[in-house]
């Protein structure tokens, strides 16, 4: 809300008076420049994923960034807000706080009560629009409204996929990717973030094969079965239709099943042809070009950290200019968007936004495209060995979980951030929420059993996978292996004779917990204060959300397969990494999603030291849940 203290601070601040409180000056005069020549004005659309948009929000971010204090980023932040395009705005200033070193740790109010259009339906907004006209303003007003799922999954019952919607459009999960993404913005290279070296573009592939299962998961509980396959000269094979309109009121592109590509979006396709030939290429040869035309050996350590830089085409990409972005024109292509034909405005599709492209089936056809580089990559490099899998004198005796039991319980979001309003008292006035229901799940135990021939340091791998395909047919290792999802990753010291490792399901290190609402966060500041008691918080701003641990499952008992695997470890990681959304990170000297990341025979992952349980996931009304407790 606009109060005269910010608007003091905004008409007062001046970059030309300031230049010396800032690191980056060189970004400082470039973005004075910008300004007296005009950027993007407010009100406008904003998408990075064009270039004039993505050149102004990039300096800006700079000037930011570079703040040598927290007053002068303060300052200038305040100055932003009123002054700079909304949406440009509300980027820059999230990633900035996100990554500079005296924000690091400071809560921002949940991303969908910042941008609410980005995150609830549009039929929602308006019913909020028309509450606020119709009340007295003078008069404190407050009210919920509900989602109505049922009647959007009945008005495209053509599309199958509609049913994962409690997937795909989930606020949490949708808030948790623009904060991966940004983890490491496209135009920082991880130096400049302090992330090791080697990590960032295994990383991206790592985690989007995670979601690429999670999502399969949610289609098995839904009897859909394989993600759809895509090729270039072909129609394209699933719609969308968003039920989230952009702040101006504009709804997000559509898209019918079966579509062909549109002719203003061919000059992107024979791009991505050749950058698609280019990747396996570089794959099947195992050299990337660098810009002096040099070969680069991507099969040895850090390769795959090279070949996902590339994809991505990001700033430690080896040679954009060859490589592209296959992400991102992917995304150009998929959105079945108009392209702008001035200026001003835009037609960004809901793959376009960090926020709204889980929402889009498309968005998992592209992830299948890129995962598929990932095992192509991987195929080439040999299975793992008996000696390489084993962890001599240590052995899983058995492991124990308790059921599985999921169900959705309502939800209350803020939304008041998508009314108009006049002044600060017009703000205070109105509480608008959305009511939503979840999936959540009964957080559960699981206790390993090992025995150990010595003292010793050691990582445990929890994985989750398939047991049938969506036909009811088995599915053994050597053909399922990649579709098992990591769920845990943690260490443990190990003594002689029995050890007994339980851990919970909400201990995960890839989980967080549901975030606290900005009311409730202020109540807890004010509280603080008030008493004189410490306030706490977590470094962490992000992460996959808890609630989502498990996939739906169904009413009868999905059945799959939990995976156990304890590796050697020497206790002392070669890096350690304080990541925003992952937490602490370290190298154990095994790759991401070890020994799942290569292909794998049956008859060779038998060793001690893994064990494969049986467990059933089940699916409750609450109602039920009550009774079962």
């Amino acid at each position: 809300a606009v109060t005269p203290e910010l608007e003091g601070v905004a008409n007062s601040w001046s970059f030309e008076h300031n230049k010396d409180k800032y690191n980056n000056q060189n970004a400082v005069n470039e973005f004075i420049q910008r300004y007296h020549e005009g950027l993007l004005p407010r009100g406008e659309i904003f998408s990075l994923m064009y270039q004039q948009h993505f050149d102004e929000a990039v300096n800006f971010f700079h000037v930011l960034y570079s703040a040598v204090d927290y007053t002068t980023f303060y300052n200038t932040a305040v100055w932003a807000r009123f002054n700079m395009n909304e949406m440009m705005f509300t980027y820059v200033f999230s990633v900035a706080v996100l990554h500079h070193p005296d924000t690091v740790g400071i809560s921002l109010p949940p991303l969908y009560e910042v941008i609410p259009h980005f995150f609830f339906d549009t039929q929602m907004i308006y019913q909020a629009m028309q509450y606020k006209m119709s009340k007295d303003p003078t008069i404190h007003h407050s009210v919920v409204f509900p989602a109505n799922h049922s009647q959007i999954t009945s008005m495209h019952t053509t599309e199958p996929q509609v049913k994962t919607h409690y997937f795909t459009d989930d606020i949490g999960l949708n808030e948790f990717y623009f904060y991966f993404m940004n983890e490491v913005p496209y135009f920082m290279t991880s130096h400049e973030v302090g992330m090791p070296k080697g990590i960032r573009g295994e990383l991206f592939l790592f985690v989007h094969k995670q979601l690429l299962v999670r999502y399969y998961f949610e289609r098995l509980s839904n009897g859909l079965g394989e993600i759809e396959k895509f090729d270039w000269s072909q129609d394209f094979p699933v719609g969308y239709h968003p039920t989230i309109s952009l702040p101006n009121g504009v709804p997000f592109p559509e898209r019918e099943p079966w579509s062909p590509i549109p002719v203003e979006k061919y000059d992107y396709v024979q791009e991505i042809e050749d950058v698609e030939s280019r990747i396996y290429e570089a794959i099947n040869s195992g050299h990337v070009i660098d810009p002096n035309y040099k070969p680069v050996n991507i099969y040895s350590p850090g390769g795959l950290d090279i070949l996902g830089n590339i994809i991505q085409g990001n700033a430690d990409s080896y040679n954009p200019h060859l490589y592209g972005s296959f992400v991102h024109l992917a995304k150009k292509i998929f959105g079945f968007n108009v392209e702008p034909f001035g200026k001003y405005p835009i037609y960004p599709s809901v793959l376009e936004y960090f926020t709204t492209s889980m929402r889009d089936p498309a968005f998992y056809v592209l992830m299948k495209k890129v995962v598929n580089f990932y095992m192509q990559y991987k195929s080439h490099m040999p299975a793992y060995t008996h000696n390489e899998l084993i962890f001599d004198g240590v052995t899983i005796e058995h492991v124990s979980v308790d059921q599985m039991i999921t169900y959705f319980e309502n939800f209350e979001a803020d939304m008041s951030n998508a009314l108009w309003v006049n002044n600060l008292s017009d703000a205070e006035h109105f509480s608008v929420k959305a009511s939503e229901p979840r999936l959540t799940y009964k957080p559960f135990n699981y206790q390993i059993k090992i025995t150990s021939g010595k003292n010793t340091n050691a990582v445990v791998r929890i994985f989750l996978g398939p047991k049938y395909d969506v036909h009811g047919h088995v599915l053994n290792i050597t053909d399922n292996y990649m579709n098992f999802l990591e769920v845990d990753l943690f260490d443990v010291k190990l003594k002689v004779g029995n050890n007994v490792v339980e851990r919970s399901s909400k201990d995960s290190v890839y989980v967080v917990p549901d975030e606290t609402s900005s009311h409730m966060y202020m109540e807890k500041i004010k509280k603080s204060m008030k008493s004189g008691e410490p306030f706490t918080y977590e470094k962490r701003s992000s992460g996959f959300p808890e609630r989502l641990f498990l996939p739906k499952g169904t009413k009868s008992g999905m059945p799959m397969q939990m995976f156990v695997y304890v590796s050697q470890y020497e206790g002392t990681p070669a890096w350690t990494y304080e990541s925003p959304v992952w937490g602490t990170m370290f190298d154990d000297g095994k790759p991401m999603g070890f020994p799942l990341d290569r292909p794998v025979y049956g008859f060779n992952f038998t060793v001690p030291n893994m064990y494969f349980k049986d467990v059933t996931i089940y699916h409750k009304e609450i109602e039920e849940l009550n009774l079962t407790i």
